[in-house]
């Protein structure tokens, strides 16, 4: 009977463990993954919008050296607000399922503006296929902006559905997580309801076995990836990433380590209790062993 409570304690323990996992993964998904707001903090202090802004002008810059346009014709197509509600739309549409709406027109209207303003500071009268050339290169610079901006919409919308199984999925676990932990946590003490001593140290041993598990997860990851030479589709994509994933190892590997020393107070807490029960009770049976002798004689 005693050895059947203890592989149930043992197997209470192991269920214990991968709830306090399961709920740790929901947790970041929903915080973090799922958070619409906690995304854009990131992007704003990754400087998202500023990288994404420079990444643009910085391909404007390269047709401007073979267009023969003058030097600064294509400055100022754009502004960081025009950024920023561009982005901001995409989110929109990978959360809240909406149509993405970027400011191209604004940048061809500026664009028209300016090119417009150089011909007739120049005189200059345009053939048929001039004025198509002319046209074709307002075309590559418009959609050099919108291919920075919006990389795949149909990847965007792909997410957007990727998102919403990712919270009905959330959603579906909600609670479970917790009570795990409490039904198993109370099995575990009822099991061993005889020596509550053992019941805190399973615990207290499952609590530190996840937290070195944690640990040594975020261990291996920083080490096998280089996340600092890390390179995604852009750059703007890689900081924000990368910023992203090093705050979540930084949060897991604080979590570990205060599961570890938890636990690990848990552990040397019980066994410390017991050798000083253990040693109470030898103290009364040495007290108790005189009487005996004086009873039986």
């Amino acid at each position: 009977m005693n050895f059947l409570k203890r592989v149930v304690s043992l197997i209470s323990s192991f269920i214990l463990v991968l709830s306090l996992g399961i709920m740790l993964a929901n947790n970041l998904v929903k915080t973090k993954l799922l958070d619409k707001d906690y995304i854009e903090e990131k992007m704003k202090e990754s400087e998202f919008h500023e990288q994404i802004s420079r990444e643009i002008q910085s391909s404007f810059d390269e047709y401007s050296l073979q267009s023969g346009l003058p030097e600064g014709t294509l400055d100022d197509l754009f502004t960081d607000s025009m950024i920023e509600r561009d982005v901001s739309s995409i989110l929109n549409c990978v959360y809240d399922g909406t149509q993405i709406s970027l400011s191209d027109k604004a940048v061809r209207e500026k664009l028209d503006e300016k090119i417009n303003n150089y011909i007739e500071s120049q005189n200059m009268l345009l053939t048929a296929e001039g004025k198509a050339n002319i046209e074709t290169f307002k075309e590559i610079i418009v959609e050099e902006y919108k291919n920075n901006i919006n990389i795949s919409s149909k990847g965007y919308v792909k997410l957007h559905e990727i998102v919403m199984k990712f919270k009905s999925v959330s959603d579906e676990i909600g609670l479970l997580p917790w009570m795990l932990v409490f039904v198993f946590g109370a099995l575990i003490i009822w099991l061993n309801s005889n020596n509550l001593l053992r019941a805190m140290k399973h615990i207290s041993t499952s609590i530190l076995s996840f937290g070195m598990l944690l640990k040594i997860s975020v261990m291996i990851i920083i080490k096998t990836v280089d996340l600092d030479n890390l390179i995604l589709m852009t750059m703007s994509i890689t900081n924000f990433v990368i910023n992203i994933v090093k705050e979540v190892l930084l949060e897991f590997s604080d979590i570990g380590m205060f599961c570890m020393f938890c636990g690990l107070v848990g552990v040397i807490a019980a066994e410390t209790l017991k050798g000083n029960l253990e040693e109470q009770v030898e103290k009364k049976e040495k007290e108790v062993k005189p009487y005996r002798r004086k009873l039986k004689r």
